[in-house]
């Protein structure tokens, strides 16, 4: 995976975590099922742990 393209299932993937609003974390991944943009996964399930 390179500059964002989606991979067509011979190129491998990639993943990255990301944080939104509030410090929900979610994994954000280019996958040769995602359409346009990568797709969002678990968006909200994780987030900022109290210390």
């Amino acid at each position: 995976m390179n500059g964002g393209r989606i991979p067509d299932g011979t190129n491998g993937l990639s993943t990255r975590f990301m944080w939104r609003a509030n410090g929900a974390g979610e994994v954000y991944a280019y996958l040769p099922t995602s359409r346009e943009h990568g797709t969002s996964l678990g968006r909200g399930a994780s987030g900022p742990v109290a210390a």
